[in-house]
This record gives C-alpha cells, sequence and structure tokens, in this order.
C-alpha cells in the first residue's frame, strides 16, 4: 500500500511540474494570464551614492528613495530622473523590448556635487596658474626671486615649500608669455608647453625650464633660431629629447649638460611624433608608416616598423594635423586628424574604420569612448565594447562653437564610473557602467558638472579644477566624496 501510495504521490507531482513549469516560464517572459498577451516588462534598480535620492517615472515622484526597484510595463520609452540637494539631477530614458521581461541596472551611480571644495592654505602671497601633473601645480608667488615655482598638492592642501625651477636661459617673466600656460605630458617628468615654447624637465633631483626661443648666452643662438620652431616633443631618456620642428625635421637635444645643451638634425620628412601616457610609448608617422620608438634612444635603422596603411595619410593627402595613439585589447586605437581607425596585431595591416568625424578618444580597458564632430543635436558621444562588439551612443555634447581636436579631451574615472569631458573652462560627464549590459538604457544624461572658467584633471580619480578669479589669478578646488566609496 505505502509503495502504491508513493507512486501516486511521485505521479502527482511529475504532473504538477509539467503543467506549472511551462506557465511560470511563460509568465517570467511577460505573459499576461488575464489578456492571455506577452506583456513587456522592464524591471530597473536603482542604487545611488549617496542613498535617499529622489526617483522620478515620467515626471511622476516615486514612493520610496535609492535604493529601489521600478517596474515598467507601459510599452515605449520612459523616462528615469534622479534628483538630490546638494548633487546634479540626472535623467535616463529605458525602453521595454517587445515581448520580453529583462532587467537593466543604474547601479553605482555617484552623484556629482553641485560646488566644489577649495584648497584650505592657498596663501594670500600665492597665484597658483596651471595643473602640471598628478601633484604638482604651476604657482606664481611674491617676493620670489625666481618666476617658477612648482608646488605639490592633495586634496586637502598645498604641500610644503614651492619648489623653485632653475631658468637654463633667460625666460619671459609669467606676464610676458604669449598665453597661459598649458602642459603637454611628453615624457617622464617632462612637459611642453607649445605656445610658448617652454620644455620643464626633472634632471637629477632639480627641476629645470628652458625656454627655446631665447639664448643661452650672450654667444648662443636661441635653439628656434636652428630648428625654426617646435611642433611635437618626445622625451625619450632622462637627457634625451625628440623635438620635431615645423618643416618636418626630428632633432635631438642632449641635456646632459643642461648649461650647455646640444641640438643636431638626425632625421627628416617626419610627419608627426606622439608619445603615449599611459602605455609610455613613442611613436612617429613617416609617409604613411607608423614606427615605434625602441629604447631610449633614436635610431631610424632600429625602430620597428608597426604598420604602414595608405589610411595614414588625410584624405586631402597632406600630412596629419594630429596624431593619437593608444593601446587596446589586441592592438591599438589609432586616430588620424578626424579618422580613427582599430588596428589588431593578430590581423596585419588590416585598419578597420570606427569614424571619420572623431574629434577625441579615450580608452578604458575593452571600452573606447569617442567624440564625433558637431551635428545638429551637438556632439555625439559614443562608446564601444571590444568584447561584446556592442555600441552605444551616450549622448550629445551641446556646444555653443565648434571645437577642435586640441580643444576636448576625455577621460575615464573608474571611481566614479564616469566618462569626463573636458572642454575649455567646462567639464561635463556621463555615467556609464561598462560592466553591465544595459542595452535597455536608450538615453543617458550628460550633466554639465563644472561651468565657471575652469580648467580640470582627473587626479587620484578626484577631479581638480584651477578656477580663475578675476584680477586674483586662479583658485584650485577639488570635486571629491569621500563617503561615497
Amino acid at each position: 500500500m505505502l509503495k502504491r501510495n508513493r507512486k501516486i504521490i511521485f505521479g502527482i507531482v511529475c504532473l504538477t511540474f509539467l503543467v506549472t513549469a511551462p506557465l511560470l516560464v511563460i509568465i517570467s517572459l511577460g505573459y499576461n494570464l488575464n489578456s492571455g498577451k506577452i506583456q513587456n516588462s522592464l524591471q530597473i534598480k536603482v542604487e545611488t551614492y549617496p542613498i535617499s535620492a529622489k526617483i522620478y517615472l515620467n515626471n511622476q515622484i516615486l514612493d520610496t528613495n535609492s535604493p529601489t526597484d521600478i517596474a515598467i510595463t507601459k510599452p515605449g520609452e520612459s523616462r528615469v530622473d534622479i534628483t538630490k540637494d546638494g548633487y546634479l539631477d540626472e535623467s535616463y530614458w529605458v525602453n521595454p523590448r517587445p515581448n520580453q521581461n529583462l532587467n537593466t541596472r543604474l547601479t553605482q551611480l555617484k552623484l556629482l556635487q553641485e560646488k566644489g571644495r577649495k584648497i584650505t592654505d592657498q596663501k594670500p602671497s600665492q597665484k597658483s596658474l596651471s595643473i602640471v601633473d598628478n601633484n604638482l601645480i604651476w604657482v606664481e608667488t611674491k617676493n620670489q626671486i625666481s618666476n617658477f615655482l612648482l608646488q605639490k598638492f592633495n586634496v586637502d592642501q598645498l604641500n610644503g615649500q614651492p619648489i623653485e625651477i632653475q631658468e637654463i636661459n633667460k625666460v619671459k617673466t609669467i606676464n610676458n608669455l604669449k598665453s597661459e600656460l598649458k602642459w603637454q605630458i611628453v615624457g617622464e617628468n617632462t612637459f611642453f608647453d607649445k605656445d610658448n615654447q617652454l620644455i620643464v624637465f626633472l634632471s637629477r633631483d632639480n627641476w629645470k625650464i628652458l625656454s627655446l626661443e631665447s639664448s643661452l648666452n650672450s654667444e648662443s643662438l636661441p635653439i628656434n633660431s636652428i630648428i625654426k620652431e617646435a611642433e611635437q616633443v618626445v622625451n625619450i631618456s632622462q637627457d634625451l629629447i625628440l623635438i620635431k620642428s615645423r618643416g618636418d625635421n626630428l632633432w635631438e637635444l642632449n641635456l646632459q649638460d643642461p648649461k650647455n645643451p646640444k641640438i643636431k638634425l638626425i632625421d627628416q620628412g617626419i610627419d608627426y611624433l606622439y608619445y603615449n601616457i599611459k602605455s609610455k610609448n613613442s611613436w612617429y608617422l613617416i609617409n604613411q608608416k607608423l614606427y615605434k620608438i625602441n629604447g631610449n634612444q633614436y635610431n631610424s635603422q632600429s625602430n620597428s616598423l608597426y604598420l604602414e596603411s595608405p589610411k595614414l595619410a588625410t584624405t586631402s593627402g597632406k600630412k596629419p594635423s594630429y596624431l593619437n595613439i593608444s593601446n587596446f585589447v589586441q592592438g591599438v586605437v589609432i586616430q588620424v586628424d578626424n579618422s580613427l581607425y582599430y588596428y589588431n596585431d593578430s590581423a596585419p595591416n588590416n585598419l578597420s574604420l570606427i569614424s571619420q568625424k572623431a574629434i577625441n578618444f579615450t580608452i578604458f580597458e575593452d571600452t573606447l569612448f569617442w567624440v564625433n564632430t558637431k551635428i545638429q543635436s551637438g556632439l555625439p558621444i559614443y562608446s564601444w565594447n571590444f568584447n561584446t562588439n556592442y555600441q552605444s551612443r551616450l549622448g550629445y555634447l551641446p556646444v555653443d562653437r565648434d571645437l577642435s581636436i586640441q580643444d576636448l579631451t576625455l577621460d575615464y574615472s573608474t571611481k566614479w564610473l564616469r566618462l569626463v569631458i573636458f572642454e575649455p573652462a567646462r567639464i561635463s560627464s556621463v555615467w556609464y557602467d561598462k560592466s553591465s549590459v544595459n542595452h535597455n538604457i536608450t538615453g543617458y544624461s550628460l550633466v554639465k558638472w563644472i561651468d565657471n572658467n575652469c580648467t580640470g584633471r582627473i587626479i587620484a580619480q578626484n577631479i581638480f579644477c584651477l578656477q580663475r578669479v578675476e584680477n586674483a589669478g586662479s583658485q584650485l578646488e577639488v570635486f571629491e566624496n569621500n563617503n561615497l566609496f
């Protein structure tokens, strides 16, 4: 009897499973038992830092603040707005897919502060002029003999005494420079200001500055009287700097004896010279051939021919006015003027076009971000994940003027999970978590973060901003949120 009962119970369980399992599956796919149809459904998990942000769905405030879950069953695009006092508003657009029940995430959403914090011990006698590197700011200090000083800083203060920069030759005072100081990182502890033709470098624990337009002494000529004008600069060793000059000549500047630098011509016909900050690789382009400089000295015979392609020439046939190269997954991304390419090392000479309208790009791990030239809606911002081959448009950067390649830089902050876009005097940001497959997010909000005549950098995952103050130089500010992380 017991054996028979067990068989009956087992049969009932199997029958129940066979009936209910398909029903549970179709319900999970959005099947509505009342209407007898598949219903669109999208579950959104919202998680903000700090918590307790207000959530609006299609302009209707929800009963619960973040963190929370939102269920969208209405077909068509919906808008999610996130607000919190003291932080900038965020907006996202989502769209359920037909006949599917899916999940998406707005998690680890670090909200942006409305106001930054001034670095506390900025002395009245000091005037900050430009951010040079990750922890160095260029300052002018009254009652100092030297015109040029560096000051270390962190999120709390300017640290220690200003570091004097030794002038190799007579450099014009800061007030007489052609334009404000804008430094390019061109090597380890080496910076170049193209407009003012200045090179700053660290040599044997001493910071030095060299003007290419000034004579070393009464008996010598300025370096620029020999090379004409420096267009690109790369430091390939502590004392050896390469200069690509107007006229496409390549020069070697030997600074082993800083008081007596030596300059000599080493190559000709160079289209472009480039240094990549992240990979610390140096490159040059000549006649549609891209070379990688090996070691710490230039030798045209030993440098590696990395790629040869007619695509490395501009559409006009003229030499490129801009070159940018960055390592990416199994190869590199190359920008030649407005053309953006991906080159896979395992597919020699196969240069894949990504965009013909790129202004600038940045890379984080397996994701490429870039901004295209202006259309009616603004400057479109795109992302492309190499591993998933998924491309999305993250929004539009509104501009009131055309931006050149040199005017716009991009960086991705892992701490904020944000793409940060630096324009002259303005910083914008868009949240993008590349670890989530959020195909249902059809629109991202581009937040105008800092718009107060500020130049900025991501330093140690905080946003530092040098805000110009009329008749008072500039004030260093930091945008941070330590309680979030």
